[in-house]
């Protein structure tokens, strides 16, 4: 397996995988503190996998996937807060209006890292938007992320 992590050059250019954006400050300091504003309201519950308990919570809108065996499902919609970011993120990606069904918004305490992981393929490409700190590698798999 390919380690896939972001390195420097000489000039300290970051390199990443292939097929893999980056875009600093996509959301103006004024932006991000409105959206976490509303991020803080939401209805977060601690991530479950394979029967751990992670060190993170998360909320899903469009589609969750449950990681102790049930599969992908429905839930619920959007809010409207959220809509206008997701077009930017459609357009950064280069998808068609409306092709990103599902948003998972993720809480990491203090400390807490993402490791190396492969987003389930049933997403197609995503984007990640990191708030409050600059992100550039973790969970990289060849998608498109900010």
């Amino acid at each position: 397996m390919r380690e896939r992590s972001t390195t420097l050059d000489l000039f300290g250019a970051p390199h990443l995988p292939e097929g893999t954006k980056y875009q600093p400050d996509f959301l103006v300091p004024e932006e991000e503190h409105a959206l976490l504003r509303h991020v803080e309201r939401l209805p977060f519950s601690e991530f479950e996998f394979h029967g751990f308990t992670g060190k993170r919570r998360t909320v899903s809108f469009g589609w969750r996937y449950d990681f102790n065996g049930g599969g992908l499902t429905k839930t619920e919609d959007m809010p409207e807060v959220l809509s206008e970011l997701r077009a930017r993120a459609e357009t950064f990606a280069g998808s068609a209006s409306g092709s990103f069904q599902q948003i998972l918004v993720t809480e990491y305490a203090p400390g807490a890292g993402i490791g190396w992981h492969k987003d389930r393929s049933v997403f197609g490409d995503v984007v990640g938007i990191s708030l409050l700190s600059p992100c550039t590698s973790g969970s990289v798999e060849e998608k498109n992320r900010i």
